[in-house]
């Protein structure tokens, strides 16, 4: 930029599109100014800032799908790009006036299928391309235009063109000639490789020609030795296809006239056979001695001799497997020793027309080392019910069993569970009042000094009874110095469910008789709140006043105390596997105060 004469002209000598804009010149003197603006825009056409093309997809499996570049001319992008695969073109330019872009589609080889497109956007976006293709973005404003061509060169697999069976198979006459066409297309164009029988074929072979694509494989004068597999291979950049062709020789052949009969092959018997023999001739009455000539038809026919049939003699046939041992036996059905056999036949061949049998035995034995099974115990059938314990209230009554059914023996193992069950039974009601028992005490001897009269009131007191709170007879005899307990008829009596009560007596001596009795006529149960599941602990006291020792209740076993009821119940052993030691193939049965183990019945299997 440069200012002239006296500052009154600016000069721009070469104008960028930089210098647009606004410029303004103000003259001044003493009387005033003036100031004249100007809008100056440098009109410039199209220029290329950026062009280019991307994928927006690269799933090719063979190589890395990056487009590939070729700029064979100044304004030509030649692009490689995977079939399907989705692709943008992009044509950026400045210009001032800003430029309009147009998009075509065009044919080199017919411009009257050029197509004008819709987009009109410095970007084309073209999805899942299917062909090779051309594009061209033409760029123009009112000072001149600019262009640029895309060629898309779509790559494929090889891929098979018209027929497209992957096998083939031509049935050829002898001296024949046959064409063994390969129609297969792809981008990059797929190179071709003939194989025959596994092995690859030189163009040089002179037994075949080939077209100059490959595509085509000619074989003139066909005979046996062109007879198997044809593979054509066909492999480019993005992939592989194979075509096969089977290929059969048809040789024209034909039988001779049958020979004469030969002699009968036996001197006697009707089994004899006599043959007559033909070949197979080619079409020139030469024999046609290729592995692969074959006549239809067999070459040989036979028929049977008409003669006097022949005595055959028996042969044994082979033995049969030995039978097998058994582990064991079982002495109720078997008695030693038992044995393993094998049988033969005389069937090897049968004796006939007056032949002889076989000579030997049919059967061998051996002696199987073996012992008699173990016999494990079983419980006989129980015995009938005892009578009641009680001819009043109730009682409990047993029944017995025998592990006898059958013993055990032979190192089996003996029956399982109780050999005596008892139940209760409930007989018309009785007076508890009249459950008076016997009395003994080791404080006898602390009475030998007393008179008679006194021992008898001493005994008097082992058989007053004793009430608990709720009011239940309970009748005590002395133990020792320190322990009361139900006298056991008592305990008989009333059955298992009854619980066992024994006193425990601090130490307590009677001062003196009349002392020892008032304490005993004031003795009294009170019960505890802290029971447990077999047993009781309550204290025993004098009026409430003073603890002279504790009554505890315990059921025999295979019972548990129930405070509810005052009672003890039968224990269930078989709800739990620990309560009972019953095996895994015996059945656990529950009885009453006990359980037994029965023995699951089995199948017996026959030796």
């Amino acid at each position: 930029i440069k200012l002239l004469n006296e500052n009154r002209f600016l000069s721009i000598a070469e104008a960028f599109s930089w210098d647009s804009g606004n410029y303004s010149c103000k003259g001044v003197n003493q009387v005033g100014e003036e100031k004249l603006n100007f809008k100056v825009s440098v009109l410039s056409p199209p220029k290329f800032v950026r062009y280019s093309v991307e994928p927006l997809l690269h799933t090719n499996d063979f190589k890395n799908s990056k487009l590939k570049h070729d700029r064979r001319e100044r304004n030509t992008i030649v692009v490689k790009v995977m079939k399907d695969e989705d692709v943008t073109l992009e044509c950026l330019t400045e210009s001032s006036p800003k430029a309009k872009v147009h998009w075509l589609k065009i044919d080199f080889y017919d411009s009257s299928k050029n197509i004008l497109l819709d987009e009109d956007e410095e970007n084309l976006f073209i999805k899942s391309i299917k062909e090779s293709s051309s594009f061209m973005c033409y760029i123009n404003n009112t000072v001149g235009n600019v262009h640029k061509i895309f060629q898309i060169d779509v790559q494929y697999a090889p891929k098979l063109v018209g027929d497209e069976r992957t096998e083939v198979k031509h049935s050829i006459k002898l001296h024949h000639g046959v064409n063994l066409l390969c129609n297969v297309e792809g981008n990059p164009e797929p190179q071709i490789q003939w194989m025959f029988n596994g092995t690859k074929i030189l163009n040089s072979d002179k037994r075949f020609y080939f077209s100059n694509d490959n595509q085509i494989m000619r074989i003139i004068d066909i005979n046996k030795s062109n007879q198997g597999k044809f593979l054509c291979n066909a492999v480019n950049d993005y992939g592989r296809l194979q075509r096969v062709f089977y290929v059969n020789v048809e040789v024209p052949i034909q039988w001779s006239a049958f020979g004469p009969w030969t002699i009968c092959s036996v001197s006697c018997g009707s089994g004899g056979i006599q043959y007559r023999t033909r070949i197979c001739l080619l079409t020139n009455g030469l024999p046609a001695t290729a592995e692969d000539y074959h006549c239809v038809g067999e070459n040989v026919e036979s028929r049977k001799c008409n003669q006097l049939a022949c005595p055959i003699n028996g042969g044994w046939g082979k033995f049969s497997e030995w039978s097998k041992c058994p582990k064991c036996i079982d002495d109720a059905i078997h008695e030693l020793p038992v044995t393993s056999k094998r049988v033969r036949k005389c069937d090897s061949p049968q004796p006939s027309n007056g032949g002889l049998d076989c000579s030997g035995s049919e059967i061998e034995e051996l002696e199987c080392k073996i012992d008699f099974c173990p016999v494990h115990g079983g419980w006989s059938k129980w015995s009938p019910w005892s009578a009641c314990s009680k001819t009043c209230g109730s009682g409990h009554r047993t029944r017995k069993r025998e592990c006898n059914n059958p013993s055990p023996k032979y190192n089996g193992t003996s029956c399982r569970g109780e050999n005596v069950e008892f139940e209760e039974c409930k007989m018309k009601l009785c007076l508890a009042q009249n459950l008076k028992k016997s009395f003994r005490s080791d404080y006898e001897d602390d009475f030998e000094e007393k008179s008679n009269e006194s021992r008898e009131k001493y005994k008097e007191l082992a058989e007053l009874e004793i009430k608990d709170e709720k009011g239940n007879v309970r009748n005590f005899q002395f133990m020792n110095h320190r322990e009361i307990e139900f006298s056991s008829p008592i305990r008989d009596l009333m059955g298992p469910n009854i619980p066992k009560i024994i006193v425990t007596l601090d130490t307590y001596k009677p001062i003196s008789e009349e002392t020892f009795l008032e304490h005993l006529s004031r003795l009294r149960v009170v019960h505890d709140e802290a029971q447990t599941e077999s047993s009781s602990s309550n204290n025993l006291e004098l009026d409430s006043t003073e603890s002279v020792g504790k009554v505890r209740k315990k059921c025999i076993r295979g019972f548990a105390y129930n405070t509810n009821n005052d009672q003890c119940e039968d224990i269930n052993e078989c709800e739990e596997q620990h309560q009972n030691n019953c095996k895994h193939d015996e059945k656990c049965v529950n009885v009453l105060g006990s359980f037994r183990c029965d023995k699951k019945p089995q199948r017996r299997m026959k030796s």
